[in-house]
């Protein structure tokens, strides 16, 4: 111990006297996830990854359920692929879930990001496994419905001026 704080005590007198400054580095000039140790990140460890991921697979799985859910109307079939709808809904569902917990660890439970994320994963339960698509397809219809009104209060103002 005492040899490394004499080697480290040289190297420090030696940085004073070159007028420089060790922690300025081209490593200290950008955002490490891992603070001062090298290497990057591991995608694993990141929630926001494993919130975008688990949210496409609840969407596709959605899909996936309702489109096996419409074609259980051929009766032969109707067993296997209602079997099969059954299964990407529950994947659904699980995944809208894993994505609402993510999010909340990513942005904190009380974000909106996670109301957002548990809204669809609440949606999703209710509409079994429909809540991401329900959610794409209401926000057009919403809008129409706005301008809608909006025309609507124009020309009723328009009638009474």
């Amino acid at each position: 111990m005492r040899e490394a704080a004499r080697v480290a005590a040289e190297q420090a007198q030696k940085d004073r006297d070159a007028n420089r400054n060790p922690s300025d580095t081209t490593h200290n000039d950008t955002v490490n996830p891992k603070g001062s140790q090298s290497g990057k990140d591991e995608w694993w460890n990141d929630a926001k990854w494993w919130a975008d991921t688990a949210d496409k697979v609840s969407t596709a799985a959605g899909l996936l359920a309702a489109g096996f859910a419409v074609s259980c109307v051929f009766f032969p079939a109707a067993p296997v692929l209602g079997s099969i709808a059954a299964v990407c809904l529950g994947v659904s569902v699980l995944a809208a879930g894993v994505s609402a917990i993510a999010t909340g660890i990513e942005y904190g439970f009380t974000s909106g990001e996670f109301a957002s994320s548990a809204g669809r994963a609440a949606l999703g339960l209710l509409t079994r496994g429909g809540g991401r698509a329900a959610a794409t397809v209401a926000k057009p219809v919403v809008r129409t419905v706005e301008k809608a009104a909006g025309a609507a209060s124009k020309l009723l103002y328009d009638l009474v001026s």
